[in-house]
């Protein structure tokens, strides 16, 4: 699976949103500024999250992007899905009428199977839990804070959740 600069930069840019925007809109230059990214393409990959309805938009001089949902309820996987064009890790090829008949199509199942379990574990790691991972969500004003607390109270438990919980002690 190959995600691009564009996947890249749209969850680095929703993960700044998390912890700026609290209900009201963060100018697309702040996120740019604090995660080093270029304006014109935070405003492309910003077009096409709006269009989900994963953020909104708003004019004027206190205008920009907020998010529309809570961070525990906006999956990675939804963010690569919206602005990524297409995530599979092999071209899709027309698979014969018999998948077994030659190595080619049994490679082609193979890396649709890995496709779709990879884009399966990344619906399942959401905005919140790579914040709380991170420890970088320590916001008063968070909308997922008891989210948050909890995924940091399991893992101080040893019980990791999220994206943590797929790294298996060595």
């Amino acid at each position: 699976m190959k995600i691009t600069a564009q996947g890249r930069y749209a969850i680095l840019a929703i993960f700044d949103l998390a912890h700026l925007s609290h209900g009201k809109a963060v100018p697309l230059r702040e996120v740019s500024l604090n995660q080093g990214l270029p304006l014109p393409f935070l405003e492309k990959v910003f077009r096409k999250l709006a269009l989900a309805k994963v953020v909104r938009s708003s004019s004027g001089a206190k205008g920009g992007y907020a998010l529309t949902q809570r961070c525990n309820e906006i999956s990675i996987g939804e963010v690569l899905r919206i602005v990524e064009s297409n995530l599979r890790s092999t071209p899709k090829k027309k698979i014969s009428k018999n998948p077994r008949s030659t190595p080619e199509s049994m490679s082609s199942l193979l890396w649709r199977q890995i496709d779709e379990r990879l884009l399966g574990i990344l619906e399942t790691i959401t905005v919140a839990d790579i914040c709380a991972e991170s420890y970088s969500n320590s916001c008063e004003k968070c909308n997922c804070k008891d989210y948050v607390a909890e995924v940091q109270s399991n893992m101080a438990n040893g019980k990791p959740m999220g994206c943590a919980s797929l790294i298996k002690k060595a």
